[in-house]
């Protein structure tokens, strides 16, 4: 359990409590593969939130050149040459869909909380994006 200020509440926490939004401040507190992560930014001084997404597209383009290829050898070559390109292209669509990364960018002028968010829908990424704005916003008011 995080311990938070005097008047501070969480106003929303992922599943595994690694990101906490407060209405003070953001929280990354993660553990793992044998590394930890503790950063706090406070709501004031947060300037961007980015949601971008990354992705290899270049095994796909192989995929599909060896898809090709493939078509080619089974009509001139043999159907088990076909059959490995074939497995080749599986290959290469897995690792496509294995490299894509959906993260979001949390910054403030010293330091950037960034995570994953490859489990989450869009509209619950916008929305938690939202939230972190109407935080910031009240403590203007």
């Amino acid at each position: 359990m995080e311990k938070l200020f005097p008047n501070e509440e969480i106003l929303v926490e992922s599943n595994n409590k690694s990101i906490i939004l407060t209405n003070r401040r953001m929280i990354q507190n993660q553990s793992n593969n044998g590394y930890t992560i503790y950063k706090n930014i406070m709501l004031e001084h947060i300037k961007s939130c980015v949601n971008s997404t990354s992705h290899n597209i270049m095994y796909l383009i192989l995929a599909g050149i060896t898809l090709l290829i493939s078509g080619y050898v089974y009509t001139q070559v043999s159907i088990q040459a076909a059959f490995v390109a074939l497995i080749a292209v599986v290959v290469l669509v897995i690792l496509y869909f294995t490299t894509r990364k959906n993260v979001l960018a949390i910054a403030s002028p010293s330091c950037k909380i960034i995570f994953e968010v490859n489990n989450m829908k869009r509209e619950k990424t916008i929305e938690f994006i939202y939230k972190i704005g109407l935080a910031i916003d009240s403590l203007r008011k």
